[in-house]
């Protein structure tokens, strides 16, 4: 799996799918960050300290919607 293919799936996964998520380079925990004011996804992993921020999300990600 690929840091694309995680994307993919916080954006339009099911419930079963994100909450499986791992980090593809260490196995860590993802932790994702959505702000509502700017349409920014940060999606980070506290373990190998990967971090990403998604700017101008055209849609809500499915990983907010689902909490």
């Amino acid at each position: 799996m690929t840091w694309d293919d995680v994307v993919d799936i916080l954006f339009d996964g099911s419930e079963k799918e994100i909450k499986s998520l791992r980090c593809p380079d260490c196995n860590g925990k993802i932790t994702t960050i959505y702000n509502v004011n700017n349409n920014s996804l940060k999606v980070l992993c506290k373990s190998c300290g990967y971090n990403s921020v998604l700017n101008g999300c055209e849609s809500i990600p499915n990983c907010f919607r689902i909490r």
